[in-house]
């Protein structure tokens, strides 16, 4: 996605593919704590009423982790605090 000041966010690159209707959510979630530095709660709060979120969340995660370490970058410990937030949903 882009983002332009004063401009709507664009979609730049779809993927046409099925998956469930949270995934997007999970993966805007995901990549707001993890590259925004984006605090957790008000996040979770506001997703509290879609039940699959927890598993589409750790699975956003982990795709994120997946792709990170295929592409080169091997110090993933900035992922320490999504991975916490993950963890605290899975249970």
């Amino acid at each position: 996605m882009l983002f332009a000041e004063g401009a709507p966010p664009a979609v730049i690159d779809p993927t046409i593919y099925w998956r469930p209707a949270g995934t997007a959510l999970a993966i805007v979630v995901s990549d707001a704590l993890q590259w925004s530095g984006a605090e957790p709660a008000p996040f979770l709060a506001a997703v509290r009423h879609v039940d699959e979120f927890p598993q589409l969340f750790v699975r956003a995660v982990i795709t994120r982790l997946v792709t990170s370490l295929e592409f080169g970058r091997r110090d993933v410990s900035s992922f320490d605090r999504v991975v916490t937030v993950a963890e605290s949903l899975a249970g």
